[in-house]
C-alpha cells in the first residue's frame, strides 16, 4: 500500500488545525528571545552574529570572509566593521599575509558584550526549563529537536526546488 506523506500531513493539519500558529508564535518568541539578548548587549543582530563569530575563531578574519560566512555583502561588512570598531568592539587592521585586504579581531570590550549576550541566553534557557515539568524535559528536547531538524530539511528541499526552476512564481 502506498502512502502519500503530504496527504497525512494534511490530514494532521486538519486534525490540529492550530498547529500553523503555533508554530508562528515559536518563530515569534525566538525572534523575542533574541531581541532582549541583544538589548542587554545594546547591539544589533549582525553586531551579535558577527562578535559570536569572531569569538569563536583564535586569529582575526579577513573581512571578505566574514561577509561570505555572514551572507552579506562586502559593502555591508566595511560598514558593520567600521561601526564596531568606533564602539570598541573589534580591530581593524592589514593583513599580514596580503597587505590588500583587512583582518578583523574581536577585542576586550567585543568579548564581553559577547560574553553578556551569551549570559542572558543561558539565564533565559535556565529559567525557561526550570518552568516546564521536570519530567517533561526529555520529550520536549526529543520533540522540538525532531521538529527543528524536519523544518530544516523541508526548507532545503524547497529552497532547492526553487533555485532548480527558472520561473518560481509560476
Amino acid at each position: 500500500m502506498n502512502s502519500n506523506p503530504l496527504a497525512e500531513a494534511t490530514g494532521s493539519l486538519e486534525k490540529h488545525p492550530d498547529f500553523p500558529g503555533l508554530a508562528e508564535s515559536l518563530f515569534s518568541l525566538i525572534h523575542y528571545r533574541s531581541s532582549v539578548q541583544k538589548k542587554c548587549a545594546q547591539l544589533g543582530e549582525m553586531e551579535c552574529r558577527l562578535l559570536s563569530l569572531l569569538a569563536d575563531e583564535l586569529e582575526a578574519v579577513r573581512m571578505n570572509e566574514l561577509a561570505e560566512r555572514l551572507g552579506v555583502s562586502e559593502s555591508r561588512i566595511t560598514r558593520l566593521v567600521e561601526r564596531m570598531v568606533k564602539k570598541g568592539l573589534v580591530t581593524k587592521h592589514r593583513s599580514t599575509r596580503d597587505r590588500r585586504s583587512w583582518e578583523v579581531g574581536i577585542s576586550r570590550q567585543g568579548i564581553d558584550a559577547n560574553v553578556n549576550v551569551s549570559a542572558v541566553s543561558s539565564e533565559v534557557q535556565a529559567e525557561l526549563m526550570a518552568r516546564l515539568p521536570d519530567a517533561e524535559h526529555d520529550l520536549i528536547y526529543r520533540n522540538v529537536k525532531t521538529y527543528i531538524e524536519t523544518f530544516h530539511q523541508v526548507l532545503e528541499n524547497k529552497d532547492a526546488e526553487l533555485e532548480s526552476s527558472q520561473d518560481p512564481l509560476t
